[in-house]
């Protein structure tokens, strides 16, 4: 009986993790739904209404007892399909207190690069909110230089800016648009309307208007670059430690849609829109 409830449960618990839950959901699905499959089996067989004619056994087990064993497996597996939930919940409370640029010291940073780094490893969803205004507590903080955070400050910044990709691209994915508009300037240095997808590519010395990355290695050494109106999904970033690279992962870090530009007077002007321009007659 054992085995069957395991062939039962263990596709359940497979088929839950591979839909996005956390492997401690999937776990806790398989043994409590086997243990509800035994259950319910034990129930049945004690039962006269199934239990074989030639079977005269009382009950050893009360059937109360019994019912009340379902009802809490079964509220078991709705407390573990809510474990990331509750999770969640502690993780933002956790990284709320570094919303203020005043609680961030090397100790904070080690907290929220360790914090961050778990939710997305265990599939935790963060809030998009709190995820930015962390961001803008350390890069604040690392600016005014109210304590010595060192390189570890870029690396918590670059997390945060990795986690906000992914964030954007479960609840306000723009590719569908981006594919019936096509592109307009794929050129080596201008993208306008266009969708840039699994690539390694460097932001230095191009321009992107409304241009949607997604799952993109993003780099940027700190040359000029404009950007605007720009999305970035599930993208991951590898810039450069100076406070462009940081105000940059910044504004990444605070959400679709990103503008940001550095320098962008040295940067050639667009070639004027084809869609625009009249054929000569």
């Amino acid at each position: 009986m054992y085995a069957v409830a395991f062939a039962i449960s263990v596709p359940l618990g497979l088929a839950s993790f591979a839909l996005g839950s956390s492997d401690n959901e999937a776990v806790a699905l398989i043994s409590l739904s086997a243990t509800t499959v035994v259950l319910i089996w034990i129930y049945l067989y004690c039962s006269r209404l199934s239990r074989p004619a030639h079977v005269n056994v009382p009950l050893v087990v009360p059937r109360r007892a019994i019912v009340a064993n379902l009802v809490i497996s079964a509220a078991g597996i709705a407390v573990g399909l809510r474990t990331t939930q509750i999770e969640a919940a502690i993780i933002r409370r956790k990284l709320q207190r570094y919303s203020d640029p005043r609680a961030i010291d090397k100790e904070a940073i080690e907290v929220v690069t360790s914090t961050i780094t778990y939710a997305n490893e265990s599939k935790i969803a963060l809030d998009s909110k709190v995820v930015s205004s962390v961001a803008d507590s350390i890069i604040q903080a690392d600016r005014t230089g109210q304590s010595d955070l060192g390189p570890d400050a870029y690396r918590a910044v670059e997390v945060l800016a990795d986690t906000q990709s992914a964030i954007q691209a479960k609840t306000n994915p723009q590719a569908q648009s981006h594919l019936q508009r096509g592109n307009v300037f794929p050129g080596l240095w201008g993208f306008v309307d266009s969708m840039i997808e699994m690539v390694p590519i460097a932001l230095d010395k191009r321009i992107f208007v409304n241009t949607l990355f997604v799952k993109c290695q993003v780099s940027y050494d700190g040359g000029p670059v404009k950007i605007s109106g720009t999305s970035f999904e599930g993208c991951t970033f590898q810039v450069v430690d100076t406070e462009q690279g940081k105000e940059l992962l910044g504004f990444i870090a605070h959400g679709n849609p990103v503008n940001y530009s550095y320098r962008a007077d040295e940067l050639p002007p667009l070639p004027p829109d084809p869609r625009k321009t009249k054929p000569p007659v």
